[in-house]
């Protein structure tokens, strides 16, 4: 059973009608910038699964609205409201979320957690407050993997395509940038990030998550990578996964 949480309860049930089967699919409304609502779900988690969780993928993120219309704009220029936002909910609701799911996994010694991310620790994409909330997702999956290690728990952190097709992407929430500034050098030559759509070299959310679902059967493979960025085209690769496009 998977259990879809975020704040739109009609987006959560569109995402579970797509999975087939009676009980496939779970929606829980919770919002990830509130830690009583995070403990909520995972006691009621606890009760309906006896106890039990084998994957979390860590993918809430609030800040994208705040990029839009200021990609390109100077750190100074940008409202502090950003930085918050890019560390409130995408790297301290990944570390609450995290704390909440250790236990579950525990009760049967292993487990797999993925932090959605992308390569903004390592080059310039954005805004300042991006990439430090980028890294911020890397050290924590390299840090937490040291310590989940004697749990038989791994971690990883996602590099997912860039960019992945989702509907703030689409509606070009991260567009524009300068020959200054917002991209990183060299990177200039694309347009906008809308412009790849339905383009091979934007990966769509059916891609992303089979590709997890395929290192996540993989028990060797994902304790190798625990602790690492992993880049989901190099693992569909390996993996001989395509997305609903035969990309």
């Amino acid at each position: 059973t998977v259990y879809v949480t975020g704040r739109n309860g009609s987006t959560l049930r569109q995402a579970c009608a797509s999975l087939p089967g009676p009980g496939a699919c779970v929606p829980k409304v919770v919002d990830s910038a509130s830690d009583s609502e995070l403990r909520a779900f995972f006691l009621e988690l606890a009760a309906e699964t006896g106890g039990r969780l084998d994957i979390l993928v860590n993918n809430a993120y609030s800040a994208v609205p705040y990029f839009k219309g200021r990609v390109g704009q100077p750190f100074w220029e940008q409202p502090l409201e950003l930085f918050d936002e890019v560390f409130k909910v995408g790297v301290r609701s990944h570390y609450l979320a995290t704390r909440l799911a250790v236990p579950l996994m525990q009760n049967r010694g292993s487990g797999l957690i993925v932090n959605t991310n992308s390569p903004g620790c390592v080059l310039y994409a954005l805004n300042v407050a991006y990439g430090m909330g980028k890294c911020a997702i890397d050290k924590m999956t390299a840090d937490m993997s040291m310590e989940l290690a004697t749990e038989g728990i791994a971690m990883v952190s996602w590099w997912a395509g860039v960019p992945v097709q989702t509907d703030d992407i689409l509606d070009g929430a991260i567009d524009g940038g300068s020959a200054r500034r917002g991209l990183a050098p060299g990177m200039q030559f694309v347009p906008s990030f809308q412009s790849l759509y339905r383009t091979a070299l934007a990966t769509t959310p059916l891609f992303e998550g089979r590709a997890l679902a395929a290192l996540a059967r993989d028990a060797r493979g994902r304790v190798a990578a625990s602790g690492m960025a992993v880049i989901s085209s190099q693992l569909a690769r390996r993996y001989g996964v395509r997305d609903e496009r035969g990309l």
